[in-house]
């Protein structure tokens, strides 16, 4: 099994499970890596699933409605600081 499949499935099990039962997931996720000796797989695990996660980010459409269009002007500095977490390029608004 290759680093991304491992991904996948710790990804899929954060996604369904419980935070206590992905917890022990986690442990017996992360013991199984050390009995097949592929505990050097957890850094490139990670990356894979954090270059998921921004995919998965990106694909989300945000959508801000507001009354009158001028106000947009007057939150626009506000939202910048959410740039990292919303695409605001393709934010669309409503009136």
């Amino acid at each position: 099994m290759n680093y991304k499949k491992y991904a996948k499935v710790l990804l899929e099990a954060f996604r369904e499970k419980t935070e206590d039962d992905f917890d022990i997931f986690f442990k017996k996720f992360v013991d199984n890596l050390k009995k097949k000796n592929r505990i050097n797989y957890l850094p490139l695990i990670f990356r894979e699933i954090k270059k998921e996660l921004k995919l998965k980010r990106k694909e989300e459409e945000g959508i801000l409605i507001i009354r009158k269009k001028e106000f947009f002007e007057k939150i626009k500095k506000s939202l910048e600081k959410y740039a990292e977490d919303f695409d605001l390029n393709s934010l669309k608004i409503l009136e």
